[in-house]
């Protein structure tokens, strides 16, 4: 059986990604990061609100349109990507310039992850996100 190799962007895709959400299924912002930065920007900001908003309420009308059967997985824009992995907990978003497989694969892992590791304390969230600074070791883990 002959072996292919990836294509060029697969191999490359960190280059793609730009940023990444981890929302609550009610679009609080648990966690984000600037991917190409070594800090995480997640400080309760009016935009990451909007952002995660807008998108746990786009994902709910398209539940509702197909009758609740799966995710909303991508919404694609002329220049960028934002790429969905849903749980009943936790949204994980990643906005990439490409829709690549690498990232998908690297998302869901990540998303396993994280529910394995905050799984009791999402449990019984009530709004203080400084639980969840340590995320970033799972997206040096898992996107790295």
């Amino acid at each position: 059986m002959e072996e292919t190799l990836p294509d060029k962007e697969e191999l490359e895709w960190k280059e793609s990604i730009q940023y990444l959400l981890v929302l609550t299924s009610s679009g609080a912002v648990l966690y984000s990061q600037e991917m190409f930065q070594d800090t995480p920007i997640s400080d309760g900001g009016s935009n990451e609100l909007l952002v995660g908003g807008a998108l746990v309420a786009i994902s709910t009308i398209v539940k509702e349109i197909v009758n609740h059967q799966g995710y909303l997985t991508v919404i694609r824009q002329e220049s960028y990507s934002i790429l969905l992995e849903e749980s009943n907990d936790v949204i994980v978003v990643v906005i990439s310039l490409k829709e690549l497989e690498s990232i998908r694969i690297r998302m869901k892992e990540f998303l396993e992850e994280f529910l394995a590791f905050y799984g009791e304390i999402l449990e019984t969230f009530i709004g203080n996100v400084t639980a969840f600074k340590p995320t970033k070791r799972l997206v040096e883990k898992c996107f790295s």
